[in-house]
């Protein structure tokens, strides 16, 4: 008995509140950025989020003594994929043309794109950085999810002074960017649908859950929550087909019944976006998103005029929502070619592993894939965090079901 308090008391005392401080800040951030653009002091809290990544990242450096750290592993490998094409394209971060109509300055996007393998890195090392186990951060994750669900349609008809005039987007309820939005809710929903028991209280999280991603009334949130689900009912009991299948008919009916009531006229517009939605979904037809992101894509490429160009692209000075897109015209072929090969690593492994790990870097593969194809991933400060705990997160319970099995 004096043992096992020994070591629980070890284990508390080799605990790192400062790293864990920081994780914190940059999960806040993964699930609070969306209305946190919508402020009008969003340029000056902004920075805080990319410092709490740089001074995390530095600071483990210094904790491991400037030693990698990792294990030769295929979560190692997918990052060294992705990390080995940022030299190569440091020598065009001054080679872009004027295309007219700019994300941001070129700075900022490769600042973006050197953070996501350092986000990587930080993941895969949580628990060594902050000496406890990363289930801990779901859990915290999930519950700044819950208070986001229940903050944003206050928010929405309060509409506070401290938000910007423009914050709201036809036929939404989100504040901040939905499509965004519903993505890192879609990962939320993924963790208490493979990683948690169907009891009473973790319904009630999936109905929250639930109702912040209708609430954005994206097409592409929509997809994904259609094939989440189609693979969770596919791997799961007839038990629990049952229990999800009551709870997500009543969590749709009474949304829909408490937001006629609140405001039939926004109710109205919402009922025709999600029409226009789902149609394009289910007959295959391009919606008014997708047809804009094509005329971008074209506008682009007509900038693209030699085999040089083609390969290696015209930089970052760019604007286009998708994220392949913007990998052909900013770093070429080569450079979709690098992060497509990362990401069917992923994916490939994700399937592999899927009994060890939850189907956890399955699924977040999925949903990142999913939405490089409507944003620009990369330049997302929430979508790379979200992807960047879905890989540590499945390390850690790879990692896990590895060593009770030789146990």
């Amino acid at each position: 008995m004096y043992m096992n308090k020994h070591i629980v008391n070890k284990q508390i005392n080799n605990k790192d509140y400062f790293a864990i401080f920081l994780f914190k800040i940059i999960v806040f951030f993964m699930v609070f950025d969306g209305i946190r653009d919508a402020l009008v002091i969003s340029s000056y809290i902004s920075p805080i989020k990319d410092l709490s990544v740089f001074l995390l990242f530095f600071y483990a450096l210094i904790k491991f003594k400037f030693k990698t750290n990792l294990k030769k592993n295929l979560y190692s490998i997918s990052l060294l994929i992705f990390s080995t094409s940022i030299p190569t394209y440091i020598f065009y971060l001054f080679w872009s043309n004027d295309t007219g109509r700019y994300i941001s300055s070129e700075y900022s996007i490769y600042a973006r794109y050197l953070m996501f393998p350092i986000l990587i890195y930080l993941f895969l090392n949580y628990e060594k950085l902050t000496g406890t186990n990363i289930i801990n951060l779901v859990n915290y994750f999930l519950k700044l999810v819950v208070l986001f669900v229940i903050i944003t349609p206050i928010l929405y008809f309060m509409e506070p002074s401290f938000l910007k005039e423009d914050f709201k987007q036809w036929g939404r309820l989100g504040v901040g960017y939905p499509t965004m939005d519903a993505q890192v809710l879609l990962f939320a929903l993924s963790l208490l649908l493979f990683l948690r028991k169907l009891d009473f209280k973790n319904m009630i999280l999936i109905w929250i859950v639930t109702v912040g991603i209708l609430m954005q009334n994206t097409g592409t949130g929509y997809v994904t929550l259609i094939l989440l689900l189609a693979y969770w009912l596919y791997k799961t009991n007839n038990r629990n087909r049952l229990i999800l299948i009551v709870n997500f008919g009543v969590t749709i009916g009474v949304f829909f019944s408490v937001f006629i009531l609140i405001n039939y006229e926004i109710f109205s517009i919402f009922f025709t976006l999600m029409q226009n939605k789902l149609y394009s979904i289910f007959t295959g037809s391009q919606d008014i998103s997708q047809q804009i992101r094509e005329e971008q894509f074209i506008q682009l490429k007509n900038h693209v005029s030699n085999i040089f160009e083609y390969l290696y692209g015209i930089g970052f000075k760019i604007y286009v929502e998708n994220q392949y897109y913007f990998m052909f015209i900013g770093l070429g072929y080569v450079g979709l070619l690098y992060f497509c090969i990362f990401l069917f690593v992923n994916f490939v492994y994700g399937f592999l592993i899927r009994k060890k790990d939850s189907s956890i870097l399955l699924i977040s593969t999925t949903i990142f894939a999913l939405t490089s194809y409507t944003l620009v991933s990369l330049y997302l400060f929430p979508i790379e965090v979200m992807y960047a705990f879905g890989i540590g997160l499945s390390k850690h319970l790879y990692d896990k079901r590895v060593n009770n099995d030789c146990n």
